[in-house]
């Protein structure tokens, strides 16, 4: 309803998010020397900007505004799933890492859709720009609670199951 070009304009922004997700995973392959002291630090980073692109990303009224929003957004997503994927598989023993991977797929990919499904819904009493909104007040509240009340900034990119 909001962005003149239908689904095709969703289609282009999805694209947009793809594209910059590829690219930050290639990124995040050939240059691992890029990155914050900690990888908690950068995932939390990372996530700030995407509360803040969440907060903007509801005034948006052009397809072109949505992707040139939506490809770093990307990126970073893919360059800090490329960090964190790594460093799930050097510190989770061996004869644990197939079910406990399947696990962490299944939070990543089985959740995605039931989150859909529950933003859909809030769309019955909310606007576009009042749902957006909440996901980045509740993102960027998660972010301030795991930086201030959990470990998470000290976890290093070189941690292992022995260590």
């Amino acid at each position: 309803e909001r962005l003149p070009g239908g689904a095709a304009a969703l289609g282009v922004m999805l694209a947009a998010h793809g594209l910059g997700a590829l690219a930050g995973m290639a990124i995040s392959g050939l240059k691992p020397q890029w990155r914050l002291s900690t990888l908690g630090g950068t995932v939390l980073l990372i996530d700030s900007i995407a509360g803040a692109v969440f907060l903007v990303f509801g005034h948006v009224h052009a397809t072109w505004q949505g992707a040139l929003l939506l490809l770093p957004l990307g990126a970073l997503g893919g360059f800090v799933q490329v960090a964190v994927y790594s460093w799930l598989q050097r510190r989770i023993p061996p004869e644990m890492l197939g079910r406990s991977m399947a696990l962490f797929m299944f939070i990543v990919m089985g959740l995605a859709p039931l989150a859909s499904a529950a933003a859909g819904a809030a769309l019955r009493v909310l606007d576009v720009t009042q749902l957006f909104t909440a996901a980045a007040v509740c993102l960027l509240g998660v972010v301030a609670l795991g930086a201030l009340f959990t470990p998470i900034r000290r976890i290093d990119y070189l941690e292992t199951a022995a260590g």
